[in-house]
């Protein structure tokens, strides 16, 4: 985890934001007095949101932890994407 003051990101934004995109994890700025902040990737917070999105009811979260659970158990059955489209109903898998 790497921490870094309000003057570091002044000095050497560049650089630190490489540093967050390089490590995949984000950099704390510490703001003596004021609430401290991050420099996060823009890929890793899309993610962070979408994954909260997906969690933010108790039904979905259920839902899909239970259908993680169902996979690690080995249950249902592996298809090819085109099986999977003709199974939906979504056309012969043609582009």
């Amino acid at each position: 985890m790497t921490i870094v003051t309000p003057s570091d990101v002044h000095l050497d934004f560049e650089e630190l934001a490489d540093e967050a995109l390089d490590l995949a994890e984000p950099i704390f700025v510490r703001r003596p007095g004021k609430e401290g902040v991050a420099i996060i990737a823009e890929a890793e917070l899309r993610s962070l949101i979408e994954t909260a999105h997906l969690f933010g009811t108790r039904a979905n979260a259920r839902r899909i932890l239970e259908a993680l659970d169902s996979a690690d158990r080995g249950d249902g059955k592996a298809m090819t994407l085109e099986e999977l489209r003709r199974e939906l109903g979504l056309g012969d898998g043609e582009r």
